[in-house]
C-alpha cells in the first residue's frame, strides 16, 4: 500500500540570515529578494522542524497546518569548497516573507558561512522531488533482463532490468548524486547476509525492501515484510553512516516495480506522486548533481554559471571553474 504521509525536516527561514554582504542582518525571504555573493549562516539555536508530505494530495505542510510551496533553489558555496543545494519553501500569501522554511538537499550545519552563488526559480519542484526519491549505492548489483547482474553505477537509460511481476522493463530516467552522508542522505549499509542479501547493499534510509521474514524485534507478523532500510539498522551488520560523502544512483521505470538488488526485492523508486510527476521529464543521466572542488583555497575565477530563471540567467563572479561546470544545465 502506498504510504500517505512522509516526514521531512527543515529549518526556519528566519534562522538563516546574512552575516556578510549587501543584505547584512536580513533573514532568508523569497528567492527574488536575495543577493548573490551574500554570506548566510544558520543560527546555532536553530532546530529541525518536522514537515508533513502528503503523497495523496501532493502537498507539504508544517506543524501549523499551513501549505508550503517550493519557491526556488539556492546553491551555496560551503567553506570546504562543496556546493550545498537548498530548497526555499514559502508560506501562504499574507504570511511574512521569513515565515517559510529551508529544506537542505545536501545536509547543512549551523554556524558555518555559506556564500550564495546561484538562485534558480524554475526547477525547485523537480529538485525537491529528486531529494525524495529512493536511491542505490553505485556498487549494488542489479539483476538485468537477461539474468546477469550489473552495478547500479553502470546502468544507463534504456537498459532493461528484471522486475518481480512484469519481467524485463526499461529504465526511463536515471540520475546520479554525490552528496554529504547526513540526515536523509546518510546511507544504510547492509552487510552480506544480514537481511538475506548475497552482497553488500547500500540504500537511502527510506528505501523499502522486501524481507523473507521479519527480523527479531521488528514488531511485524511472521512471513515476508516490507521495511524501510533505516528500520533495520542494528549497529553491527546493518549500519547507517553519517560521515564523509556518498554516491547514489536514482532510477525510474515506466511504472513503479520491485527489482532485484543483491538478490533482495526492493522498490525501484518511492511510489510518490510528487516525485513521479516532477521527474518524468528527461534529465541528464551522467552528470553528478553536486560537485566538490579538487582543492581548498582556490582563487575565484570569473567564470559565470548560467542558471535559467523567469527573469533570465543569474550569474555570480566568485565561482571557480569546477563549480560553474557542475551547475550548468
Amino acid at each position: 500500500m502506498m504510504e500517505k504521509i512522509r516526514d521531512l525536516s527543515a529549518f526556519r527561514a528566519r534562522d538563516f540570515c546574512v552575516t556578510d554582504g549587501v543584505a547584512l542582518g536580513e533573514c532568508l525571504s523569497m528567492p527574488g529578494g536575495v543577493v548573490l555573493d551574500d554570506v548566510y549562516q544558520l543560527s546555532h539555536r536553530s532546530q529541525p522542524i518536522p514537515l508533513r508530505h502528503n503523497t495523496a494530495t501532493d502537498a507539504i505542510s508544517d506543524h501549523l497546518g499551513r501549505d508550503l510551496t517550493a519557491a526556488g533553489r539556492m546553491a551555496l558555496l560551503a567553506p570546504d569548497g562543496s556546493v550545498q543545494n537548498v530548497i526555499i519553501l514559502s508560506a501562504p500569501d499574507g504570511q511574512p516573507a521569513d515565515a517559510g522554511y529551508l529544506y537542505p538537499i545536501d545536509g547543512f550545519l549551523p554556524g558555518r558561512p555559506y556564500r550564495l552563488i546561484s538562485v534558480d526559480i524554475g526547477c525547485a519542484r523537480q529538485d525537491m522531488s529528486r531529494a525524495l526519491l529512493a536511491a542505490f549505492g553505485p556498487d549494488v548489483p542489479i539483476r538485468m533482463g537477461d539474468g546477469q547482474t550489473k552495478p547500479a553505477g553502470l546502468l544507463r537509460q534504456g537498459d532493461h532490468i528484471m522486475t518481480r511481476k512484469s519481467g524485463p522493463q526499461p529504465i526511463t530516467w536515471i540520475d546520479r548524486t554525490h552528496c554529504r552522508a547526513r540526515d536523509a542522505y546518510a546511507p544504510v549499509e547492509i552487510g552480506p547476509g544480514a537481511a538475506g542479501n548475497d552482497d553488500k547493499l547500500i540504500l537511502r534510509p527510506d528505501h523499502r525492501l522486501f524481507l523473507r521474514r521479519a527480523p527479531r524485534g521488528f514488531g511485524a507478523k511472521t512471513g515476508q515484510v516490507l521495511a524501510k532500510a533505516r528500520q533495520l539498522v542494528n549497529g553491527t551488520t546493518i549500519r547507517q553512516r553519517q560521515t564523509g560523502f556518498v554516491d547514489y544512483v536514482q532510477l525510474q521505470l515506466a511504472t513503479p516495480c520491485d527489482i532485484s538488488a543483491a538478490s533482495l526485492w526492493v522498490e525501484s523508486h518511492v511510489v510518490d506522486p510528487r516525485a513521479w510527476h516532477n521527474t518524468v521529464a528527461p534529465a541528464p543521466d551522467a552528470l553528478p548533481r553536486m560537485a566538490t572542488l579538487s582543492g581548498q583555497g582556490a582563487s575565484p575565477t570569473k567564470v559565470p554559471s548560467k542558471i535559467a530563471t523567469p527573469s533570465g540567467p543569474v550569474t555570480s563572479p566568485n565561482i571557480t571553474p569546477a563549480v560553474a561546470s557542475a551547475l550548468r544545465p
